[in-house]
């Protein structure tokens, strides 16, 4: 019996790969693309049946995805492997994303900027600033998270800013920082922060080109006027 079992599971396994081959992810559904991720990580255990556990938990592909890992474990049949698996795609896809859009960079293009500003949000649910440091010629010299805090308030360092842009010789910035609540406007303390940095910046011949708010879409501070370059 649990040999004609066995033989039916890597029947029914073949059969969702080979879907896959065929035309990709088109027609899953969420729990299916769980299960075809799960298949790797768990040889021998019906995967199905804990990808419907996990979305009845967090009711999204991203929200499994998204999930602490400990709240992970506690699905049943995900052990710390399995969860530290799935906690590592959206990692995976920034990197993957940044990687794309890092080679697309151009100051005349203000849309591949955004684009590469939306990809170090991928998967982050609380709010976080990071800085992108160019060099003269605006090539990225590195990308470094600069503060994070709750789903709604960040710590803006302008201390840590300056110290980041001085420490890799930087000839401008830009600062980023999300919105978790989709709200792609500056606040006042976003305002304030920005004009104090400016003038911190500019004493060290340190440009800050923009400061970008990305929530349900990518806003420029320098496109909206509060940065004159």
């Amino acid at each position: 019996m649990a040999e004609k079992k066995k033989n039916l599971n890597e029947g029914h396994r073949e059969r969702v790969r080979q879907r896959y081959i065929a035309n990709g992810l088109n027609g899953f559904q969420p729990h299916e693309i769980l299960e075809l991720l799960l298949f790797y990580v768990k040889p021998r255990c019906d995967t199905n049946k804990v990808a419907h556990e996990l979305i009845n938990r967090f009711h999204t592909l991203a929200g499994v995805m998204n999930a602490d890992i400990q709240d992970l474990c506690q699905v049943k049949g995900v052990g710390m492997q399995t969860a530290i698996f799935l906690h590592l795609f959206p990692d995976v896809f920034r990197a993957y994303q940044m990687s794309i859009n890092s080679e697309k960079i151009s100051f005349e293009q203000m849309k591949d900027l955004k684009a590469f500003v939306a990809s170090l949000y991928v998967g982050v649910v609380k709010e976080q600033t990071n800085i992108i440091c160019f060099d003269s010629e605006t090539n990225v010299i590195c990308v470094e998270p600069i503060g994070s805090g709750t789903p709604t308030s960040s710590n803006i360092d302008i201390r840590s800013i300056v110290e980041t842009a001085i420490r890799n010789r930087s000839d401008c910035i830009a600062l980023a920082h999300n919105h978790p609540d989709g709200n792609p406007n500056p606040s006042s303390a976003d305002v304030f922060a920005t004009e104090r940095l400016i003038k911190s910046l500019n004493s060290l011949d340190i440009t800050l080109i923009d400061h970008f708010i990305v929530g349900k879409r990518v806003t420029s501070m320098t496109e909206l006027g509060y940065i004159n370059n």
